[in-house]
């Protein structure tokens, strides 16, 4: 059985691109064991919704809407002198909530065709689907926000070990999705005449 390599999928790679760009830090798509002092997560965690779009034309597709959920976890770590890690916390909590919660979010460059991930020799014809157009962040939520590892104690001592702050948010990654079908094109047209009892055919050839 022959292995099918999936391509990255377009839609991930512009959110990665698009939160990196604004913040100015480290995106990394979850599961990774990458580690860094500044850093966003992003994890898909499943498609919540896939919704069959009106269609009132004739066409080759049937279009869908397709609702990702998604979260997006940033994580700042190190020590809080001068402080330094609580700056740098209400800074990306300021931040993040303004351009995840206020911002339009909207992805481009995202069209591609899904590679199926059955066997080659599983698959039909028409059996395809397209990710169309532009992307869109929505329904962004705020959930939590903390440091993971606050002194447990109240004796004012100093610490060696690092803080790390979270800011966490679910949203959905909306797209646009097209159920592709097989529609070879015709070649020949046999037209019976039965006053004649004949036959006249019409190939693509005589056009």
């Amino acid at each position: 059985m022959s292995t099918l390599t999936i391509k990255p999928i377009k839609a991930i790679i512009a959110l990665k691109q698009c939160i990196e760009k604004r913040l100015g830090i480290e995106a990394v798509v979850e599961p990774s064991n990458a580690v860094a002092r500044k850093e966003v997560r992003i994890m898909l965690t499943g498609t919540q919704k896939l919704t069959r779009l009106d269609a009132t034309h004739t066409a080759s597709f049937v279009p869908y809407e397709a609702l990702v959920d998604v979260t997006i976890s940033l994580r700042v770590s190190g020590g809080n002198t001068e402080h330094a890690i609580s700056s740098q916390a209400l800074a990306y909590n300021l931040e993040l909530s303004e351009y995840l919660e206020h911002d339009l979010i909207v992805l481009k460059g995202i069209g591609q065709d899904l590679q199926n991930p059955r066997d080659v020799s599983e698959r039909s014809l028409d059996d395809r689907l397209v990710i169309v157009g532009d992307g869109e962040l929505t329904q962004v939520k705020f959930m939590n926000a903390g440091f993971s590892s606050p002194k447990s104690d109240d004796d004012y001592d100093s610490r060696d070990e690092l803080f790390v702050y979270r800011i966490d948010y679910t949203a959905k990654l909306m797209l646009t999705v097209h159920r592709q079908f097989y529609n070879p094109k015709l070649k020949q047209i046999t037209a019976p005449n039965e006053t004649y009892n004949e036959e006249m055919v019409i190939s693509h050839d005589e056009e």
